[in-house]
Formats: structure tokens, sequence, C-alpha cells
């Protein structure tokens, strides 16, 4: 999926949707904040994830089992690779090289997906908040890699998940749940295929 063919498919719901809540407020109907966990997928050893993800969500209740929802997150790659220098011999002659010391070369890439689709849930009981839910949104991936040769560019993806959303303490609503990254590679950033375990607090319905 190409970068702005994502960025269409993400900015498509709120364009279609939001008027239709014209008569609504614009403010969301539920906003959480979460810390997610990750789990890699198919990635080499020699990739780090940041172990803890923050994410920023916010609901827009179309119906009673269906909203529009947005988030925002951030997490960092790091790769390890081992890089042998090579020497000059005593000769001179540019033709004979010799392996020197070792040395460890690091190159991070930063991700900031952002999202925008939609979120159905199984039932909503009012007041015993609004159990299971399953979500599917387009993303795109703001990507910067430092480290050696820096650039900054943006990834096509997508961002899926699953949960239960319940009462918590006074007007507080927790979530515990699983969120799947998906970006294709490009000049900022390697192909991302991640699994997210999170909880989060928020506020609202």
């Amino acid at each position: 999926m190409r970068p702005r063919t994502a960025l269409i498919l993400a900015v498509l719901p709120a364009i279609w949707l939001v008027p239709y809540q014209c008569t609504a407020s614009v403010e969301p109907s539920s906003m959480s904040l979460g810390l997610g966990y990750f789990q890699d997928l198919g990635m080499n050893n020699s990739e780090d994830f940041t172990p803890i993800i923050p994410t920023l969500t916010a609901a827009w209740n179309l119906r009673s089992n269906l909203a529009l929802c947005s988030s925002v997150s951030y997490f960092e790659v790091t790769r390890q690779a081992d890089v042998v220098n090579l020497s000059l011999s005593s000769s001179g002659n540019p033709r004979d090289f010799y392996p020197g010391e070792r040395s460890s070369l690091s190159r991070s890439n930063r991700y900031v997906p952002v999202s925008v689709g939609l979120r159905l849930y199984a039932k909503h009981e009012e007041g015993q908040g609004r159990g299971v839910f399953v979500e599917a949104s387009p993303a795109v991936y703001l990507a910067r890699s430092t480290g050696g040769y820096q650039q900054t560019g943006i990834l096509g993806g997508l961002k899926t998940g699953a949960g239960a959303r319940f009462v918590g303490l006074g007007r507080t609503r927790n979530e515990i749940g699983m969120n799947y990254y998906y970006a294709e590679a490009g000049g900022a950033g390697r192909r991302i295929s991640s699994v997210a375990l999170y909880v989060s607090v928020g506020i609202g319905d």
C-alpha cells in the first residue's frame, strides 16, 4: 500500500462519517491513554523493539455498537550489526586488504503510526461499559531513521485490534486488548509486522 493511498484511506472515514454526525458534538465520546508491550513477529534477532508503546485513542460514537476511532502511537526499532573494518597491508597495494577489528554499528528507526477507522462492539449495555470489540484502520506511519544516513518519510500500512472495554473506578473506563501493526518498508523504515498487548485507562462512554 502506497503512503498516499494509506493517507487517503485513513482520512476518508472521517470525511464521510463526521458530517453524518454533524448534529452531535465534535468532541470525542471517549479518550484513552494506553501502554502496550510489543511482541515481534518474524523479525530478525538483531532487531530490538522498544518494549513499551504509548498510545492515545479517541472515539466518536456513531451508533450504539459502532464508533469512529482514531489513534496515535510511538515506538522505536534498533538494529545492531557487526562491521569488519578492512585495513591496507604494508605493501601499499590497494588489492592487499586484510580484516581488521570488528565493531558494532547501531541504527534506529522511529515510528509514529496515525490511524483512523471503525470500532465495532459486540454489545452495549448501559452503565456496564461497551464490552468486547474489534477494530480496523488504515494507517500512515511517520518514520525517521537515525544513526548513519538519516531519512524521514511516510509509510503506508494498517492497524487492527481487538479487546474489551469495561467500567473502572468512578467515571473511568478500562481496556485490555491487542493491536496489530503493519507497515511496508520504505527509505525511512523497514517493514513492520508486530503485535502489542495493551492496557489503557480513559474517560467517556
